[in-house]
């Protein structure tokens, strides 16, 4: 009984108080705490201001890269007795560049659900801006002539930009391994 006693005045004795020379500094803790959180909580309504701004202006002109591939499409069917090839090209790099800046618009998005920025997204971008590069250097380069060298200058961006489409995938697929691993 006695024990029981003693422990519940343990347990009921008040919390020790500050002394008097520590509490201005206590206050000044809690108003510096408090202005940190305000200067924090507008940082982040503004970061969240711009990432929206900047991914609508993204979205904004994917959609007019979209209209500008649908009108080149409608024209060059209506002019489907010419053997030009540029409106092929053009309708490929406008829906590559349109599948890139939706790529983006979705990468900005996500900080704005509570994520953090991913590195996985812009290495997405990265290779398919790349991969578009590949596609788009022989058709827009077929005038340039063969250099003197061992291998032509076109060979050699076609080949260096394989080496880098191979680096980014590795990148992709060892971050995608590290990432379902941990």
């Amino acid at each position: 009984m006695r024990a029981r006693r003693e422990r519940r005045r343990e347990t009921s004795r008040p919390a020790p108080t500050i002394p008097p020379q520590y509490d201005a500094w206590t206050d000044f803790e809690q108003r510096t705490l408090g202005a940190q959180a305000g200067i924090t909580r507008w940082l982040h309504v503004g970061e969240t201001f711009v990432l929206i701004a900047v991914a609508l202006i993204l979205l904004a002109t994917g959609i007019l890269v979209a209209f500008d591939a649908l009108h080149t499409l409608v024209t060059a069917l209506g002019s489907l007795g010419a053997s030009s090839t540029d409106p092929v090209i053009s309708i490929a790099e406008d829906a590559l560049l349109a599948l890139i800046l939706v790529e983006l618009v979705r990468t900005l998005l996500i900080p704005s659900h509570g994520g953090a920025l991913a590195v996985e997204p812009f290495l997405v971008v990265a290779i398919v801006a790349v991969v578009r590069k590949v596609i788009l250097l022989p058709a827009l380069d077929k005038g340039a002539g063969t250099g003197g060298g061992l291998i032509s200058a076109q060979a050699a961006e076609l080949l260096a930009l394989a080496v880098v489409i191979l680096i980014l995938g590795s990148v992709l697929a060892l971050l995608r391994r590290f990432r379902a691993v941990g």
